[in-house]
């Protein structure tokens, strides 16, 4: 029997191709993502399991059964790794405990996360929507907005602490949730970022956030520059589309002087930005004309090669459209040869909070 193991930065791979079996490990010894045969399993903080490239979610009865699997193919590696020795010991029912935890920890669902910040640590210092007009949202419509206080944060950050253990290691940054945390206070912000590098330290890529700049706090520049130094390196703004009269029939501002006046503070400290572009919010004929006038507010931005732009299809009843897709196409073609930023497909129906 072969077993192949290769360390990680945080955890490690293990391979038994004899029986056509492989785990990833995390630093807590917690398995990550499980093989066996054709079947490709990852686990998901709240305790959910997925299968393969779709990642279809398993029933109850279904989870309960991988989770026992792969305790038992665990248990039969043979290798003397202590990391691997450490994972044998955490039994089905343990991983069921562990995501019951989540739902104790965190205030709301993990609902969404941007692309290239999937492994990030979210810490919600506060909790719901300031808007919740959006048209298009399937996240926050029914979530009043609401700030947790010193000590709630607190009882937050020692739950996560709780619940991730030595797997905080494989975290690459944290990301404020949910909503909007830039509709903070500078104190509370200010604050809540400390207690979190109190909590466990810096982290490789820093701190990110959603933000809504129509319902954020007012900021100068040194209030900028402190969020900086405290942690903050990527802002992600909902700015949806560049034409204005667009962006009001999706219950947002028609005027965009607070997201260029975001964009442009954010710059100054150092702080990058990323911007989510809807598609398939236009009727076929104005699709081009939205192309344009989207490509002339983001030229007016002078992103940089640190900047992202988000190009999300919209949904419904939990299917992306053909005219999304087009629009998609159109959009990324159009402003992909005159802007730096990096232009990225924002897949939400495919997003998990994985483990």
């Amino acid at each position: 029997m072969t077993v192949t193991v290769r360390s990680l930065t945080s955890g490690c791979k293990i391979e038994d191709e004899s029986r056509a079996v492989s785990f990833r490990l995390n630093a807590a010894g917690h398995w990550s993502t499980f093989r066996s045969g054709g079947n490709f399993y990852r686990r998901c903080v709240d305790g959910r399991i997925v299968r393969g490239a779709a990642a279809e979610s398993l029933d109850a009865q279904q989870t309960s059964n991988i989770y026992q699997q792969a305790y038992q193919s665990l248990q039969a590696l043979n290798t003397d790794e202590p990391l691997v020795q450490k994972s044998c010991e955490y039994s089905p029912e343990y991983y069921l405990r562990l995501g019951q935890q989540y739902f104790n920890v965190y205030h709301e669902p993990v609902s969404i996360l941007p692309p290239d910040r999937y492994a990030d640590l979210v810490v919600q210092p506060a909790k719901g929507c300031p808007n919740r007009q959006c048209s298009f949202c399937i996240f926050y419509k029914d979530k009043p907005y609401s700030v947790l206080n010193k000590e709630q944060l607190q009882q937050h950050l020692t739950g996560l602490k709780t619940l991730f253990a030595e797997a905080v290691l494989n975290r690459q940054g944290v990301f404020l949730g949910s909503a909007n945390s830039m509709a903070l206070s500078q104190r509370r912000l200010r604050e809540s970022l400390q207690m979190i590098q109190q909590s466990f330290g810096s982290f490789k890529r820093g701190v990110a956030t959603f933000a809504d700049p129509d319902f954020s706090a007012k900021r100068t520049a040194a209030d900028w520059q402190e969020l900086y130094d405290l942690g903050l390196r990527h802002v992600v703004i909902g700015l949806e589309t560049g034409w204005g009269v667009l962006r009001a029939k999706l219950g947002k501002s028609d005027q965009l002087d607070k997201v260029e006046a975001m964009i442009a503070a954010t710059r100054f400290a150092n702080i990058s930005v990323g911007l989510t572009l809807l598609t398939g919010i236009t009727e076929i004929n104005e699709q081009q004309e939205n192309a344009q006038i989207t490509l002339q507010f983001l030229q007016r931005q002078l992103l940089d090669r640190r900047d992202m732009i988000y190009l999300s299809p919209l949904q419904q009843h939990g299917l992306v459209s053909a005219q999304a897709d087009s629009e998609l196409k159109l959009l990324s073609d159009t402003l992909k040869p005159h802007i730096k930023a990096k232009v990225v497909h924002y897949q939400m129906q495919r997003f998990n909070y994985y483990a």
